[in-house]
């Protein structure tokens, strides 16, 4: 591992580079090691925390902002399912007090159409976050509640409302 990041070093030698290397062993993702390359020296280095596993494949990355694309992050992939004036207030009432009505959404949410609460719905139905559940009878019943998925990205979300509880002036 240390002859990998060594010949980063080597490589990219006219600056400092920050550099992440995702190793994977037996087709497993064992990690990412982060380090930056100054002048051939490593700077900030964690890569002594990884064994030398001479079967592991190394998958480099190195960032600067020329090579950059925000589309490829995480954190936009996140906002693409958030985004939007009402998306995290649904996902907000679902997790406070699921399983609710379309109605009991419209009237929480406030000022929404039912056009956009219903288009609202289905997007984070059809990411997954949500799953609706329709009732055979008359007067038609559908109750919205969280998938496991959506659980999951209230995880981080809540940490946004405990922020803003904390920060509020």
């Amino acid at each position: 591992m240390q002859a990998v990041a060594e010949c980063f070093a080597h490589a990219f030698s006219h600056s400092v580079i920050p550099v992440r290397v995702r190793i994977k062993s037996d087709g497993v993702d064992q990690g990412d090691v982060k380090f930056a390359v100054n002048h051939h020296t490593l700077v900030g280095s964690d890569i002594d925390d990884l064994s030398d596993d001479a079967d592991a494949e190394f998958i480099v990355l190195i960032f600067n902002i020329e090579n950059a694309n925000f589309e490829d992050t995480g954190f936009s992939y996140t906002l693409s399912l958030i985004s939007g004036k009402h998306k995290m207030v649904i996902l907000y009432c679902l997790m406070e007090f699921e399983p609710v009505r379309f109605n009991e959404l419209r009237r929480y949410v406030k000022n929404i159409s039912d056009k956009t609460l219903s288009s609202n719905l289905k997007e984070l139905e059809s990411d997954g976050l949500i799953s609706r559940k329709e009732y055979p009878q008359i007067p038609p019943k559908v109750e919205y509640s969280l998938t496991g998925r959506g659980k999951s990205l209230m995880e981080v979300l809540d940490q946004l409302c405990i922020w803003g509880e904390n920060n509020r002036k």
